[in-house]
C-alpha cells in the first residue's frame, strides 16, 4: 500500500473520529424527541449545539486537511481566526490573537500558512489536556513568514505518540489517526521550506515555525 493511501485513510480516520461524537449527539436528540416531545427545549437544544460542533469541524478540516484554503484562494486573517476559534469552543482552549499578519506574502505562502496553523493549533491543544490560553502570532520576516503558538495552563506535556509523529520521516506504524495531524503538520512545513519546533514544560507549550517566502514548494 502506498504512503499517499495510508496517509488519506489515516486524516479521514482521524476526521470521523472528530465528527461521530457529535453527529451521534444528534441522534440522541431525536430520539429524545421520539420518545417524549412534551418537553422539546432540552433535545433541541442538544441537537442545535451538536450540529453547529459538526458544521464548525467540517469547515475546520477542509482547511487543514483538504485542498479549501488552496495557494488559488487562500483563507482570510478573519476566516481563520473563525475557524480556529470555533473549532477549540467546546476545548476549553482560548485563543488570543496576538498577531495575523500577512502583508506582503504571496498566495502560495498565505494557503501554506493558514493550513499549518490550523494543524499547529491541534498539537497545542493535544499539549494541553485541561486547556489554557493560546497566544498566536503571524507575521512576516525577512527570509519567510514566521508563526508562534505558546500555550499556557497546567499539566501541560508533549504525548509521545505527538513527538514520534513530528520526528517521522515516512508513514511507519507509530502514525495513528490519532497523532497523524502531526506528521502532516510537518510534512507540510518541509515542503514549504521550515520545519517545526516544539518545547514543553509542565506549563507551557511553544510551536514554531519560518515558512520561506517561496511558499509552498511541495505538499505532501
Amino acid at each position: 500500500m502506498t504512503t499517499e493511501i495510508t496517509l488519506s485513510q489515516l486524516l479521514c480516520s482521524r476526521l470521523c473520529h472528530d465528527l461521530v461524537g457529535a453527529a451521534g449527539a444528534i441522534n440522541a436528540g431525536i430520539e429524545l424527541l421520539n420518545e417524549d416531545s412534551s418537553d422539546m427545549s432540552a433535545p433541541l437544544n442538544l441537537m442545535e449545539t451538536s450540529a453547529n460542533q459538526v458544521t464548525q469541524r467540517l469547515s475546520f478540516f477542509r482547511v487543514a486537511f483538504g485542498s479549501a484554503g488552496g495557494p488559488d484562494s487562500p483563507v482570510d486573517a478573519a476566516t481563520l481566526q473563525k475557524l480556529i476559534s470555533g473549532y477549540l469552543s467546546d476545548k476549553k482552549v482560548v485563543v488570543v490573537w496576538s498577531a495575523l499578519n500577512f502583508d506582503g506574502a504571496t498566495k502560495e505562502s498565505v494557503s501554506a500558512t493558514g493550513k499549518l496553523l490550523c494543524l499547529m493549533m491541534l498539537i497545542a491543544s493535544d499539549c494541553m489536556p485541561r486547556g489554557g490560553d493560546v497566544a498566536v502570532h503571524v507575521a512576516p520576516l525577512d527570509e519567510g513568514i514566521g508563526i508562534a503558538l505558546e500555550g499556557m495552563g497546567t499539566a501541560v506535556r508533549l504525548p509521545e505518540t505527538i513527538h514520534l509523529a513530528l520526528n517521522a520521516s515516512e508513514i511507519d506504524e507509530h502514525i495513528t489517526a490519532r497523532n497523524v495531524h502531526a506528521y502532516f503538520a510537518n510534512q507540510l512545513a518541509v515542503g514549504a521550506g521550515g520545519s517545526l519546533e516544539v518545547e514543553c514544560d509542565e506549563t507551557t507549550v511553544q510551536i514554531a515555525c519560518v515558512l520561506s517566502s517561496g511558499g509552498d514548494r511541495h505538499q505532501p
